[in-house]
């Protein structure tokens, strides 16, 4: 049996499906190769597949370093639901929940292990894979390791150490928005100038464009939701947003719901799986929301604000329509939403003296000496350092990650537990304590419980999982470790921080700083003329509006989709007095009874274009309902 014939025995055995889409078959036969593979795709083109079988159809363990939890979990449980063994390394892992779950990646025949890029920072991640017989290593969402793309993350640059521990695996780097200066740069980040490069067009046929401009941005989306029959995902560029929009179609009758990047993760777990199961099927989200959710019946994305960049916008809007029915893309912009993009994304980024500014607050706040520093880690408060030294926390944010960026600091964040305790009185003398204090006694027993070894070592705690576990508050937790540590029965470090920095470099203020000054104002400039080429975008009336992004990403073979906002434009004029004839036609025929699209198009004697605007404008005025079975009726 030849490759390419036990990749379709795979894809039909544990997919069920007959045949490859295109271009994935192509994909597949250059990583069974043992190539190098740089591989861009549309959102919804089956990326994932592309590593998946030739990993289910190699020894070893497939590594995949992933950006965002939501993308790891789903595509883990969808592996798991088809028997295929797979792991994610998330955050909230037990210290030692985290080593047995190495352990088993290592020696459980696991196919594939899950993590994100911040995890490769960790000493026991690290020791873990350099041990483990690892048969392809995929970066998903590449364009996170290019500085030139629209979502640069700084820890994806830590990919690069495992190229140096299995230099002989081949690497498939999987993204599907990345212009041709990103695509050289991620095969520069990972040492691949050598890979097969595979692009597929980036036209959408089943989705069509929509931008509507200067409306009322209300009765836009309101008329939208009322036509669309399945989830919705309606995108807004603050938190503020998500509640109050949500709040305003719940109180018009909506099933609606609102998602951001600040909520825990139960909340959006739970907020994820209400949307998915219909129970609020419109989700108004921040760009927290949908990356590598494979949902197929998104039939409407709208986005209410204009986003940074068209890798965004691509990205965002491929979320509809993935189950290859016809979805809707709508965007609604008046001329206020430049001047508030503007502001979002460009008023917040940090010039170089800001930068400069940050990095000598950093020092002053640790108390590095000039010339010192170097490799030295901090436990960092963000907020407590913005107040400190009264810091805009928007501009300082994206300071730190510059300065990560241009590898002056490292900035973590802490996916340990922030407390660690160590018992120093033996067994005995811990139940007399025990006796006397019925609060250290709660804490301490479960701590005894859930940690061996708790009596030769610091052992770091789970505090969220100690807290929910015993029923009592962390702050409370906390108050019973220090009163236990007063009374000499364990020792006891806090980290009250929310991160660390790692001093990658001496502090040697400006002079650390100004070899970056280029490279800083460049960033700037990038993000400048992303928003422009977005602006540009929605303002231009002259080309189709898939061409264009597919020409945007280097697809400079695409057609005029034929049915987005610009290639409809006066297409199908008709008269007032043809128009009262249709609507006076079709209230009539529904007057009758229910009827779908195509019982409709039969009986009347009009052009079907015609047909289904007329519907849409009785839709529209609440005259005719389109039910879950796709039939129309009147209103009642």
């Amino acid at each position: 049996m030849t490759p390419s014939e036990q990749a379709l025995q795979i894809l039909h055995q544990y997919w069920g499906y007959e045949e490859f889409r295109p271009g994935q078959l192509e994909v597949i036969a250059n990583v069974l190769a043992g190539d190098h593979t740089l591989a861009l795709m549309p959102t919804g083109g089956g990326k994932s597949l592309c590593f998946q079988i030739p990993a289910i159809l190699t020894e070893g363990i497939c590594l995949v370093v992933s950006p965002l939890v939501a993308l790891i979990n789903d595509q883990v449980q969808q592996l798991q639901q088809r028997g295929i063994k797979a792991m994610a390394l998330s955050g909230g892992i037990r210290p030692d929940r985290l080593g047995e779950l190495l352990d088993n990646a290592r020696f459980g025949n696991y196919k594939f292990l899950y993590l994100s890029p911040e995890r490769l920072r960790q000493e026991i991640v690290q020791i873990a894979i350099k041990q483990m017989k690892i048969n392809y290593m995929v970066v998903d969402e590449a364009h996170c390791i290019s500085q030139w793309g629209h979502d640069f993350r700084p820890a994806y640059l830590e990919i690069g150490q495992v190229r140096q521990w299995h230099p002989q695996i081949p690497v498939i780097a999987l993204t599907a928005t990345a212009t041709s200066a990103v695509l050289e740069d991620i095969q520069d980040k990972l040492a691949i100038a050598e890979a097969s490069l595979f692009r597929t067009s980036f036209a959408r046929p089943n989705l069509s464009y929509l931008i509507k401009t200067d409306v009322d941005k209300e009765q836009e989306l309101t008329s939208a939701l009322r036509k669309s029959d399945g989830q919705v995902i309606i995108y807004v560029r603050s938190r503020r947003k998500t509640i109050e929009i949500a709040n305003r179609l719940s109180s018009l009758g909506f099933a609606a719901d609102y998602f951001h990047g600040g909520l825990n993760s139960d909340e959006k777990e739970q907020k994820m799986q209400a949307w998915k199961n219909g129970i609020h099927p419109i989700i108004v989200a921040t760009n927290a929301f949908g990356m590598g959710i494979d949902h197929g019946n998104v039939r409407l994305v709208v986005h209410m604000q204009l986003p940074s960049d068209l890798e965004s916008y691509y990205q965002e809007a491929g979320r509809a329509g993935r189950d290859g029915e016809p979805a809707l893309a709508l965007l609604l912009f008046t001329e206020e939403d430049k001047a508030i993009a503007k502001s979002q994304f460009l008023d917040s980024l940090p010039d170089y003296q800001e930068i400069s500014k940050v990095y000598r607050c950093l020092s002053s706040y640790f108390q590095v000496a000039y010339g010192e520093g170097s490799f030295e880690e901090y436990n960092f408060d963000f907020a407590v350092f913005c107040d400190r030294y009264q810091l805009n926390r928007g501009k300082t944010y994206q300071a730190l990650q510059t300065l990560d960026r241009c590898g002056i600091i490292r900035l973590s964040q802490h996916f340990d537990r922030k407390v660690r305790v160590r018992f120093t009185v033996n067994s005995n003398l811990v139940l007399d304590y025990f006796e006397t204090d019925l609060e250290a006694s709660l804490v301490g027993q479960s701590i005894l419980r859930l940690h061996g070894g708790v009596h030769e070592q610091l052992t770091t705690l789970d505090l969220p999982y100690l807290s929910r576990k015993i029923g009592v508050g962390a702050e409370k937790v906390v108050e019973i470790l220090q009163r236990m540590e007063a009374r000499n029965i364990i020792e006891l470090e806090l980290m009250l921080s929310d991160a660390s920095v790692t001093y990658l470099c001496p502090r040697e203020d400006d002079r650390t700083i100004s070899p970056f000054r280029r490279q800083i104002e460049s960033q700037n400039q990038l993000k400048a003329e992303q928003l422009q080429r977005v602006i540009d975008f929605v303002e231009q009336d002259s080309t189709c509006l898939s061409r264009y992004l597919s020409e945007y990403f280097g697809d400079p073979e695409s057609a005029d989709c034929g049915s987005c906002s610009i290639c409809l434009k006066g297409v199908i004029p008709y008269t007032s007095i043809e128009e009262d004839q249709l609507k006076q036609s079709l209230m009539a025929m529904l007057n009758e009874g229910e009827f779908d699209l195509p019982m409709i198009r039969e009986r009347l004697n009009f052009e079907p274009e015609k047909i289904l605007i007329v519907l849409e404008q009785l839709m529209d005025q609440n005259r005719v309902v389109r039910d879950e079975q796709q039939r129309f009726h009147l209103r009642k």
